[in-house]
């Protein structure tokens, strides 16, 4: 009967013990929420019923100027953003068509612009970019964040702006524009 020296059982052992480790690292490498797998917190957890509710958009109130517009006429022009709060009722909640994310999709009472309000949620990051219309600037401000699951709300950056320079604001845009300071804003859902 042939001996196996000891030489060769080192490596008998280092391979079972890589394999025991790979083991419990997959299994410790993720839970599952609300049928969502986390994966080594990379997963924020994200489901459509998250984001059903009433969206509240307040901005703190602010005065910037348009910098490094494309149309160059428009740079320096100043906005101003009010601090009264949009609220965006029975808002529409899909599945992306080009990413995993979930698109929400919004209009006031009132909607001189058809939407007023769209958000893109990615549903593994939480990461958000709004696009909220500014009626009495006939602009889109562009916001990003990370949406809390918890809280259902996000503090959003806007740093860019979507101009309609039309005579009849129709919500196309015509320009796109840099703002010279970052306007916050806070989303929240009931």
């Amino acid at each position: 009967m042939p001996t196996i020296s000891p030489l060769r059982r080192r490596p008998a052992r280092l391979t079972l013990g890589v394999l025991a480790l790979s083991l419990g690292l997959l299994t410790s490498c993720g839970t599952t929420d609300k049928n969502t797998t986390v994966v080594n917190g990379l997963d924020c957890g994200l489901v459509r019923a998250d984001l059903a509710g009433d969206w509240t958009v307040t901005f703190n109130a602010s005065t910037v100027n348009l910098v490094r517009c494309e149309i160059m006429a428009d740079n320096n022009r100043t906005i101003t953003v009010s601090a009264t709060p949009l609220v965006f009722s029975n808002v529409a909640i899909n599945g992306s068509d080009d990413s995993p994310s979930l698109q929400v999709v919004g209009n006031t009472a009132a909607p001189e612009v058809n939407p007023e309000l769209t958000v893109g949620i990615g549903a593994d990051s939480c990461l958000a970019l709004a696009r909220v219309w500014i009626q009495a600037e006939n602009l889109y401000l562009d916001c990003f964040g990370t949406f809390d699951r918890n809280s259902g709300s996000y503090t959003a950056f806007c740093d860019s702006a979507e101009l309609d320079t039309k005579a009849m604001p129709d919500g196309v845009v015509t320009d796109s524009c840099d703002l010279d300071a970052t306007i916050t804003g806070f989303i929240n859902i009931t």
